[in-house]
């Protein structure tokens, strides 16, 4: 009985381990028909939209500038230019990519902490915000914001909006498919293990 119950503990480990994934969304920029405001896309402070395999693009120069303006300093000071460096030294700290593993383990796949007093004044880390404008300028959108999007919008025949409004829903969040060829990716729901 407990070599049964070992057995389905092993199995049970196992299948939650299968579902462990990586999302990710690639960003390209807004130029199709159905990529407008109303349904979501190109909204303050959008750079790009979600796009399909092959359609995404990357920044592909060695070096990438920054600089601070005045008014940043001002209000942030030498401790907000500490934090942004830093964002950037996470960056260069990369080292060859392909020395990683294929599961990228070397990575935790949730980093997130909730500061409660942070959180009730509203304040923001300046380091996260940075590394989070970085790596959008770099092609990869919010997979949380593209798991499921909308495509098109088509009024039926013979009915007023927004009743007779039909969507088509895509998904734009990919994920690596482990024990293949890394560059198989399949559409999924999971983003970092959670559905």
């Amino acid at each position: 009985m407990l070599r049964i119950l070992k057995s389905c503990l092993w199995v049970g480990l196992l299948v939650a381990g299968v579902q462990a994934s990586l999302g990710f969304s690639l960003l390209g920029p807004i130029n199709e028909p159905y990529q407008l405001p109303d349904i979501g896309y190109n909204l303050p402070g959008d750079i790009g939209a979600p796009k399909n395999l092959g359609e995404e693009y990357r920044r592909n120069t060695p070096v990438l500038y920054y600089t601070i303006d005045a008014n940043f300093l001002d209000y942030f000071g030498s401790n907000g230019v500490a934090a942004i460096d830093a964002a950037f030294q996470v960056y260069n700290n990369l080292t060859n990519v392909s020395s990683y593993s294929d599961a990228l383990t070397e990575f935790p796949f949730k980093s997130r902490r909730t500061k409660n007093q942070a959180n009730a004044l509203s304040l923001i880390d300046l380091k996260s915000a940075a590394l989070w404008l970085i790596t959008e300028n770099m092609g990869l959108a919010e997979p949380e914001r593209y798991v499921w999007t909308l495509h098109d919008r088509v009024l039926a025949p013979n009915t007023t909006c927004p009743f007779g409004e039909e969507y088509l829903v895509i998904k734009r969040n990919f994920d690596p498919v482990f024990g293949t060829s890394p560059d198989q990716l399949k559409p999924t729901s999971y983003v970092n293990s959670t559905l």
